[in-house]
């Protein structure tokens, strides 16, 4: 038989379509009243992103989510392309958030096409 449900397939396991799952971190703050849409889906990868390249979440707490803005402190080493996409997918204003297309096209998504992407600044390598 199929291995049991766990992680976020245990979360979602069940509930219908259109419905909220996930972990509270990758919350965008507009997401209270719960409101979907492709930005929220933007900012959820934004704090993936995050996560996979500082190590680290891009808040302490869950009040941080609404009342501040994201560490920077983890991304001073950081290429300026990588910290200008971070910054326009984790923007607290959705309507100021990076849209699929924008990330796309971002000059740091863009640049894997040839391997040329730096994740830390020029002055470190």
């Amino acid at each position: 038989g199929a291995a049991p449900a766990n992680g976020c397939a245990a979360a979602v396991a069940g509930h219908a379509a259109g419905r909220a799952a996930g972990h509270v971190v990758l919350a965008a703050g507009e997401d209270v009243p719960v409101r979907f849409g492709a930005k929220i889906d933007i900012w959820s990868a934004g704090v993936v992103l995050y996560t996979c390249l500082a190590g680290k979440l891009p808040f302490r707490s869950e009040v941080e989510i609404v009342e501040s803005d994201y560490l920077r402190g983890p991304l001073s080493h950081f290429s300026e392309e990588a910290k200008d996409l971070l910054a326009g997918m984790l923007q607290k204003e959705p309507r100021e958030r990076f849209s699929l297309e924008q990330v796309l096209q971002h000059r740091w998504i863009a640049c894997a096409e040839d391997d040329s992407c730096t994740i830390i600044g020029a002055d470190l390598l």
